[in-house]
């Protein structure tokens, strides 16, 4: 998973953060075995951190001028002594990325990462004695980043990342929301791609939504690369999610699809989607819209 940093991988980048090295001297450096050091070494390759180069019999690693690699630059720059392989290995990557968005509930936070719920409240404890983040009193039980350069370090991944599979999945251009570790897009894609699954507008008009099919689809994925089916629910709200970045042009059509709908549609659920996602104000003024139909229909 490329949202995870081991130990031995993040001994590898602090060191290289100080400048390039032969894979040998990286191990001695970092203590680690060579034949650990150059799995690590590969791994970071494909994570996008490092670039590895031949010279001679020996590899040389350094950092890549990717955006989230200069970004973990910037992050061990602003604390060069505090031991980040302790507090950033594990899941922690995946916790910050999830709270970049500013800040997630538990029950978000418990809903979207991967590990167990008791590996979640152990990486929420070194980051808190960390001071990378905190949590809020009884009352707003909401976690945020508090340094600077982590949440930077979290959304320059989240960019990286989710730029990298759309190079692998669709053709021509693509127009990305992103949203933590969710992606919706609108493009053209193949048929058989093994992590996109088909939601907003696309997803709607196989329910009865009144619009003119285009030549470009709206798709999900999530940085899990783990495909998903889209609920109605979730694809309505990826399609206010978009509307909401495109100056709301396809608010009326998506008022009648849920005046519509109003029946077999969850509301509970779609008013936790949209909270999720973002757009729980969007959503509650579309409610209103309907409140006010439902009235107009009882005076007639």
């Amino acid at each position: 998973m490329k949202l995870k940093l081991t130990k031995n991988e993040l001994l590898l980048l602090v060191r290289l953060c100080s400048g390039s090295g032969r894979a040998g001297e990286l191990a001695t450096a970092t203590g680690l075995a060579a034949s650990n050091a150059s799995t690590a070494l590969r791994r970071l390759k494909d994570k996008g951190f490092v670039e590895l180069k031949r010279e001679g019999t020996a590899k040389t690693a350094r950092l890549s001028p990717a955006a989230h690699a200069r970004a973990l630059k910037e992050l061990y720059g602003s604390r060069p002594r505090a031991q980040i392989e302790s507090w950033l290995s594990g899941h922690a990557i995946e916790v910050l990325v999830l709270l970049a968005e500013g800040g997630a509930t538990l029950a978000l936070l418990r809903a979207e990462c991967s590990c167990a719920n008791s590996t979640l409240h152990s990486v929420l404890n070194r980051l808190y004695a960390a001071g990378v983040a905190s949590r809020g009193d009884e009352r707003n039980s909401l976690v945020r980043i508090t340094d600077k350069a982590a949440e930077a370090f979290a959304k320059a991944l989240e960019v990286s990342l989710s730029e990298e599979v759309m190079s692998r999945v669709t053709k021509g251009a693509a127009f990305p929301v992103r949203m933590r570790k969710h992606t919706i897009l609108r493009a053209e894609a193949p048929q058989d791609s093994p992590v996109l699954a088909k939601t907003g507008l696309t997803r709607l008009l196989g329910e009865g939504l009144a619009a003119i099919p285009v030549s470009q689809e709206y798709y999900y994925f999530n940085l899990d690369e783990e495909k998903r089916k889209i609920c109605v629910e979730e694809a309505f709200v990826h399609a206010l999610l978009f509307d909401s970045r495109e100056q709301r042009q396809n608010t009326p059509i998506l008022t009648v699809f849920l005046n519509k709908n109003a029946a077999r549609l969850d509301f509970p659920k779609l008013r936790r989607l949209a909270r999720d996602y973002g757009v729980g104000q969007e959503f509650k003024s579309l409610e209103e819209v309907l409140s006010h139909y439902s009235q107009m229909e009882g005076c007639k």
